[in-house]
Order: C-alpha cells, then sequence, then structure tokens
C-alpha cells in the first residue's frame, strides 16, 4: 500500500515512516511539508492513504482535505496532529482517521487494520478471491503451497507459508 506523508515536522513524518517499517507491504512513496504540495504529490504518486497534519504553513490539513475529497473519492485520509481540539472538524471533511501526536504503534496499527483488514488473495479456476485474515482458521505448509483453511471452506495457494504471511501485520 502505498501512501503519502503531509507534515510540516521532518521528525513527524519520520516517525510515521519508523512505525510503518513493521508492515513490509506499506510504502511511502512521497514526503511533502505543506498543504500546497499535497496534490502534486498525488498526481505524481497515485496513492490510497495519505497522513495529514492539521496545522501547516500554507493550505492547513483541513482545506486541503476539502479540496481532496472532491477529487479524490477513493483516497483515505488520516489527520495526524498535536491538536485534539480539531477532531471534529477533521471528520466533517470525511476523516478516515484521526492520530494524536506522539503517534504511538498500537493507535496506528489498529486504525489501518479497521481501515484495511489484512487479506489473502487465492484463486479458484480463473476466479481470484480474498479471505480476511481473521477468517482464517489454520494455514499449512505443503512443500511449495500454502494450504488454508477458513471459515466457509478451504484453498490451496501456489505460494509458500512464509511468502503468504510476508505481507501480514
Amino acid at each position: 500500500m502505498k501512501y503519502i506523508i503531509a507534515d510540516d515536522e521532518p521528525l513527524a513524518r519520520a516517525r510515521i515512516m519508523r512505525l510503518l517499517k513493521a508492515w513490509p507491504h506499506y510504502e511511502c512513496v512521497a514526503e511533502v511539508s505543506s498543504g500546497d504540495d499535497v496534490e502534486s504529490a498525488i498526481i505524481e504518486n497515485p496513492v490510497q492513504l495519505l497522513f495529514l497534519d492539521i496545522n501547516m504553513p500554507g493550505l492547513d490539513g483541513i482545506k486541503t482535505a476539502e479540496m481532496l475529497n472532491q477529487k479524490y473519492r477513493d483516497l483515505k485520509i488520516i489527520f495526524i496532529t498535536a491538536h485534539s481540539e480539531f477532531a471534529l472538524e477533521a471528520f466533517n471533511v470525511f476523516a478516515a482517521g484521526f492520530l494524536v501526536k506522539p503517534v504511538s504503534q498500537s493507535d496506528l496499527f489498529s486504525l489501518l487494520e479497521r481501515l484495511f483488514k489484512p487479506r489473502i488473495q487465492y484463486q479458484v479456476g480463473a476466479q481470484i478471491r480474498w479471505v480476511d485474515v481473521d477468517e482464517v482458521i489454520v494455514a499449512k505448509a505443503e512443500d511449495k503451497l500454502t494450504q488454508i483453511y477458513f471459515q466457509g471452506g478451504e484453498a490451496t495457494i501456489d505460494l509458500s507459508l512464509k511468502k503468504v504471511a510476508q505481507p501480514l501485520p
């Protein structure tokens, strides 16, 4: 999952990236320090997720989110701020989440798991299907294949168990 961080504090940006290193399938594709630079970063690097500070020089986070919501309907915006009093205003511009600085790893992971449930892809004939990780009862390695048993069925995946589990938290 590709994401952008918009925060005028370099240490705050570095903290988010450091916390997300525990989830290797998250990749920071751009960092910006002003709301004025967010849209050009999104155009250059289409993403599903934006971490957005509220109080920044130039265009603030709330105005940036209002503008982005008009153009990028699938973009999930998570506000990161030291000012918890902005929470209501953030949700009024359809924020997917709100984290107070300093962001804790547990709060960040809980929010991301809620927004982007980890899933495993498998194939039945020519049809691709997905199962939520929390529905998996057992995953068993069989040579270079993985057999998963989940609520409502089972599937064989043409990957090793190590490769299936690698991108999961």
